[in-house]
């Protein structure tokens, strides 16, 4: 991964979109805002454990990624190696919340697409993005506990 892609995301409020293909084989896009990423090769980010997309991952692990910044713009292709015990900050959201662990294959920089960010995929307050900054950090916590291994704690 690029090093200016791997420090935005390790500062940024990122906008992500995730991609994964249904049982169908259609794909199916829904936006991320806990992705977070740990070095060049691997992030982490969260899903509703009841979630369509997880269950297309556990299908097929093969995501793609789609980077969306001011100054920064990727799209990522990654193979999911992991899933997490649930998050003890995701009862911030009020749902069981399941880590995702995944190693970047490949990354393409994206032609701006998008001229104006902020985008809003949801409603956003400050109790919403206090939430999600712990999400992150646990994140964080747990790919450091897992050192480079490659294999995350559950």
């Amino acid at each position: 991964m690029d090093e200016q892609i791997l420090e935005w995301l390790k500062r940024a409020s990122t906008y992500v979109i995730l991609a994964t293909v249904d049982s169908d084989g259609y794909p199916s896009a829904i936006p991320l805002g806990s992705l977070v990423a740990h070095d060049a090769r691997h992030v982490s980010f969260t899903l509703r454990r009841t979630a369509r997309s997880l269950a297309n991952i556990e299908r097929n692990p093969s995501i793609g990624i789609l980077v969306l910044g001011a100054t920064v713009r990727a799209s990522m292709k990654a193979r999911v190696t992991g899933f997490g015990a649930s998050l003890r900050n995701s009862v911030h959201f009020g749902v069981e919340m399941t880590p995702v662990h995944a190693e970047v294959v490949e990354v393409t920089p994206v032609a701006a697409i998008v001229e104006s960010l902020p985008l809003q995929f949801w409603s956003w307050n400050a109790e919403r993005v206090e939430a999600l900054c712990a999400v992150r950090a646990e994140l964080r916590e747990l790919h450091e506990r897992a050192g480079t291994a490659g294999t995350m704690p559950d």
